[in-house]
């Protein structure tokens, strides 16, 4: 298959995926208020933080490794590979200890990250068992990555899907009839292990040369590259965990446990449409890897220029639909007792923005193998989200603490990874960069605020008015980038990439 055909055919199953993943999710996140007591919510959003801090402990090993696969990939280098392979089990095997013993290892610290405990039985084992879970994923994740990098992202999304609307089945009726997060929390361990395990088993049967045992060790050459990009993603991880791993801790600490639970049901939607959205971005990073072990520069400047184009499109509508639509949904999912005012939702969807807009460069970086460039950028961006965030966080609460990530990012990752990327990347400025990045914004701002105003004047009964807000927000912002983008060559593109899908189906169909 073309690297098209493998970047669509994984963005296809992606999406697919993770509308199922998000249904799973949204059921799961209601039976928590309807069979247990608010303080689950909060704990399972304080917990989840606390894992993704932890997953410092991955070191970057995973996308180095993954960037070190696509030559010998591209190559059929197959002794190549399977050096690098053992390195990644190797490597991963020692992360996924590393993250037991730490996590075991702060366990008795709990009451230090929560301004005050809950009351909730056996508090210390469910967190073990959250520990356990996160490092499970670990021990298996080696023939993964080997799929992904070898453009089969597909594989492991749709067994992942499949896992979870299995485990959802099962852990509604849990939650339902026995009340017991211990036996729910059993449950999601062993659908982790069962996804990996099939994931591991699939790579296997399609690549038996990964089960040889006989391994040559990997060249001085590429260990030393391996190393190198390894410490510049650990500074990365660094960045990226601080920046979004420790926003419930800060709130659980500063302003109090209760509103934890209130902002994780906003950050469940927001994570829900970003895992919809980020995978079509990660789908395309393996064959955009195959593509810059090939092409020149100009090439690769084009195929990016597309990429940044579909983030602005898909994520200034999101951020559109977040902002006026999760207070609606959150009211009809759990009730107005878990509504949060409107300046954070409007904080939580313009971070949203701006993230995803970073989505492109960052697939860009990761396949170009560009890390060490801006390695530093990541230790500034978490200093300064923790301290700014802390900051605000005593002044105007949960609002405080999302403005904190929001200058972080703005301060550091909003400029340095454009220059790194276009300077060492592309090879010329990057003024066209924000050209167009201006564009895109104050396009997205206008469709916003006449998307507001239509959606505010209607006036009907809870479930009409969101369903009717839903299509305004479906349609309005849509047309507005129709309008602004269509003599555009980025919009051209995709119109006849989508034109030619259609017609090579209607030509199969006959």
């Amino acid at each position: 298959m073309t690297r098209t055909q493998n970047s669509i055919r994984n963005a296809a199953f992606a999406f697919g995926g993770q509308i199922a993943v998000l249904l799973t999710q949204l059921l799961i996140r209601w039976s928590f208020v309807a069979y247990l007591t608010d303080d689950y919510l909060s704990l399972n959003g304080l917990f989840s933080n606390i894992l993704t801090v932890l997953s410092l402990a991955e070191l970057g090993v995973g996308t180095s490794i993954v960037f070190s696969l696509y030559r010998p990939i591209a190559d059929n280098d197959t002794e190549k590979i399977k050096s690098l392979m053992r390195v990644y089990r190797l490597t991963y095997t020692a992360v996924g200890t590393a993250v037991l013993i730490v996590g075991l290892a702060i366990t008795p610290f709990l009451p230090y990250l929560v301004d005050q405990m809950p009351d909730i039985p056996e508090i210390y084992v469910i967190f073990v068992m959250y520990v356990f879970n996160s490092a499970m994923t670990y021990f298996f994740s080696y023939k993964r990555s080997f799929l992904i990098a070898n453009q089969q992202k597909y594989l492991t999304t749709a067994v992942s899907a499949a896992a979870q609307i299995v485990a959802c089945a099962a852990e509604y009726c849990i939650l339902r009839f026995t009340h017991d997060y211990i036996i729910y929390m059993i449950c999601v361990i062993s659908v982790t292990i069962i996804d990996n395990v099939i994931v591991t088993a699939i790579a296997d049967a399609k690549y038996p040369f990964l089960r040889n045992k006989h391994v040559a060790k990997l060249d001085d050459g590429t260990s030393s590259e391996i190393k190198t990009n390894i410490r510049a993603s650990l500074l990365h991880n660094i960045g990226g965990v601080v920046v979004n791993g420790t926003d419930n801790i800060i709130i659980s600490r500063f302003v109090g446990f209760v509103y934890v639970g209130l902002y994780s049901n906003y950050h469940l939607i927001r994570a829900a449409v970003d895992s919809l959205l980020r995978p079509l971005f990660e789908a395309v990073t393996a064959s955009f890897g195959n593509l810059s072990v090939e092409v020149a520069d100009e090439r690769r400047g084009e195929v990016f220029n597309r990429m940044f184009f579909a983030a602005a499109w898909l994520f200034g509508f999101s951020s559109i639909a977040l902002a006026i639509l999760s207070g609606p949904f959150v009211s009809l999912w759990l009730g107005d007792e878990y509504l949060v005012s409107v300046p954070v939702v409007l904080i939580i969807a313009v971070n949203f923005y701006f993230k995803g807009m970073r989505y492109p460069g960052i697939a860009a970086r990761e396949a170009m193998g560009l890390f060490r460039y801006d390695k530093w950028k990541s230790i500034a961006e978490a200093a300064t989200n923790i301290v700014v965030s802390i900051l605000l966080a005593r002044c105007y609460g949960v609002f405080g603490v999302l403005l904190g990530t929001l200058i972080s990012s703005l301060a550091t990752c909003f400029w340095i990874e454009p220059l790194v990327l276009y300077r060492h990347g592309f090879g010329r400025g990057l003024g066209k960069y924000f050209i167009r990045y201006g564009l895109y914004t104050a396009v997205t701002v206008a469709a916003g605020i006449i998307t507001r105003l239509v959606c505010g004047a209607v006036e009907l009964s809870p479930i009409t008015s969101f369903v009717v807000k839903a299509l305004i927000c479906l349609t309005i912002p849509n047309v507005i980038f129709a309008a602004a983008y269509f003599r555009t060559s980025e919009f051209r593109y995709y119109v006849g990439l989508i034109s030619s899908r259609f017609k090579n189906k209607s030509i199969g169909g006959k």
